[in-house]
């Protein structure tokens, strides 16, 4: 087991390890369980987040049709908003990963990512605002066999809603990280589908 401190650790491609829970006040837990690091991987972590940086970490638990919800920020002074996500990981080049891009982009994006040719544009989202470093954004994806939806802090409609018709997998694990500017997440939140939000996501209507 590896044990993480206020300080600054540096990892490449290691197997399992066990995070210990980081509570934001009195909020559930947002690491818990096994993740793997993926990448030359920078990690930072305090009593309220995990700061990543050059790779990503993967949940060991797989997931089907399911609710993620994480909240997300480039921390103060970072010159550009990256922050980046995935669903469904099988292997590190099988997965889904999503964005909120700020910089030159200033959208939500998601893909598949496959080997083989098998990689997929889905859709980008353009946001009406420029998003802004130490601010905090939620991001909630739905996943409900083929499609998916994606809903921006407490909105109500999704910012994306798409079908990939031709996935291959409908099932996998939740990763946090992937881009190369450092991004702080809080709060994650991982749950099975109930009936009602199944139908109603995979019928393409919005849930909230």
């Amino acid at each position: 087991m590896l044990k993480f401190h206020s300080c600054l650790f540096a990892l490449v491609s290691l197997g399992w390890f066990t995070v210990p829970p980081i509570r934001v006040e009195a909020e559930p837990a947002i690491l818990g369980g096994e993740w793997k690091a993926t990448g030359r991987l920078k990690i930072e972590t305090n009593a309220e987040s995990v700061t990543l940086q050059g790779g990503y970490i993967v949940e060991k638990q797989a997931w089907n049709k399911a609710e993620m919800s994480v909240r997300m920020r480039a921390p103060s002074g970072v010159e550009s908003v990256q922050l980046w996500g995935g669903f469904r990981c099988r292997d590190r080049d099988s997965r889904y990963v999503f964005a909120l891009r700020g910089g030159d982009n200033n959208d939500i994006y998601l893909a598949r990512y496959a080997p083989d040719g098998g990689s997929k544009f889905l859709g980008f989202a353009p946001l009406n605002f420029k998003p802004a470093a130490g601010v905090w954004y939620r991001l909630r994806i739905l996943m409900a066999d083929k499609r998916f939806q994606i809903y921006l802090n407490d909105e109500t409609l999704p910012r994306l809603n798409v079908v990939d018709s031709d996935a291959t997998w409908t099932n996998g694990s939740v990763a946090l990280g992937g881009g190369w500017l450092p991004a702080e997440y809080s709060d994650l939140q991982m749950k099975e589908m109930d009936s009602v939000v199944r139908s109603k996501t995979a019928s393409g209507c919005a849930c909230f």
